[in-house]
């Protein structure tokens, strides 16, 4: 990279994410598009990370070896940068002192549209954007003492 100030993808990294978004394309769920990734054997983000000597932290990593899991899909299904855009400013703190911090809305968060290369079309984008609407739209209710389950 020479500039570090731009967004470049990385290759391996890139086509990760250009996998979960076809396979949510033809119709899988987050579930089964994790369970694939573990099977084939693929680097969950902070694990790749790790491999390629990044002195990356997360906050998310519950286990020693991390895992895909249906939240991570969905991080990355619905994150802007893949379709070229920058996103920033979506949550902040009351001060430097208080480690709490606050979402802020939509109308308040930084966009910059196209800053770099997308490695995802907008029309795939929008697309999956639909169907993850539609999965939310799915969920079936059990018996008056459960709670609601997303259909597998």
């Amino acid at each position: 990279m020479d500039d570090r100030h731009q967004i470049e993808p990385d290759p391996y990294a890139a086509g990760v994410v250009k996998d979960i978004f076809k396979y949510k394309l033809r119709g899988m769920s987050q579930d089964s598009i994790a369970r694939k990734l573990n099977e084939n054997g693929i680097l969950p983000p902070a694990e790749y990370k790790a491999s390629v000597g990044s002195n990356y932290q997360t906050s998310f990593k519950s286990k020693e070896k991390s895992e895909w899991t249906s939240v991570m899909v969905r991080r990355i299904l619905t994150n802007e940068i893949y379709i070229g855009n920058l996103v920033q400013g979506k949550q902040t703190t009351p001060n430097h002192k208080v480690k709490k911090t606050i979402l802020k809305s939509e109308g308040e968060w930084i966009r910059i549209e196209k800053s770099h290369e997308a490695i995802i079309t907008d029309r795939d984008f929008e697309i999956v954007q639909r169907l993850l609407d539609m999965d939310v739209g799915r969920r079936i209710e059990g018996d008056a003492n459960s709670r609601l389950f997303f259909q597998p």
